[in-house]
């Protein structure tokens, strides 16, 4: 079964280097069922911290974000794609300027939450073209309507 998980990662969340997400951070795993670690592609300033500025995807962020505080839980979602959305989306998040996505980063309106949910538009996976809540935490119940009706066009397909 070849799966996408989006992960939400509320202000506070620790991070691997000791400290915490000053902002949050939202991104995605792909897995493609093989018993492999899933694949991470997230979206981020290269300058750490930093509001704005030149950025580039990350592949780390799986290992880099740490579901350990329990009053600060990174929500996830997770659905089952098809092959050709899972390459797609792997595609876009080793090379988003590939599909026009702007890498230069800005915290209001093209950052890690707009990445993730750009890949899921060229996978046709945001029909709703969803730029998402400008902090990843808010973006849950979105993510989660979003699965709903992807589930709902599945079952009347």
């Amino acid at each position: 079964m070849t799966t996408l998980t989006v992960h939400m990662a509320p202000i506070g969340t620790p991070l691997a280097n000791g400290k915490s997400s000053m902002v949050g951070h939202m991104w995605y795993t792909l897995d493609n069922g093989s018993g492999k670690p899933p694949l991470s592609f997230g979206f981020a300033p290269i300058q750490s911290g930093s509001p704005w500025g030149p950025s580039k995807p990350y592949t780390d962020d799986n290992v880099n974000y740490l579901n350990t505080n329990p009053s600060k839980p990174i929500e996830t979602r997770t659905i089952e794609i098809s092959k050709t959305e899972y390459n797609t989306m792997k595609n876009f998040g080793e090379d988003p300027s590939s599909y026009k996505f702007n890498t230069y980063y800005n915290g209001l309106n093209n950052s890690c939450v707009d990445f993730t949910w750009k890949a899921m538009q060229i996978a046709g996976l945001n029909s709703g073209q969803i730029e998402g809540a400008i902090l990843p935490q808010w973006n849950k119940g979105l993510v989660q309507n979003t699965w709903n009706e992807l589930q709902k066009t599945k079952l009347s397909d």
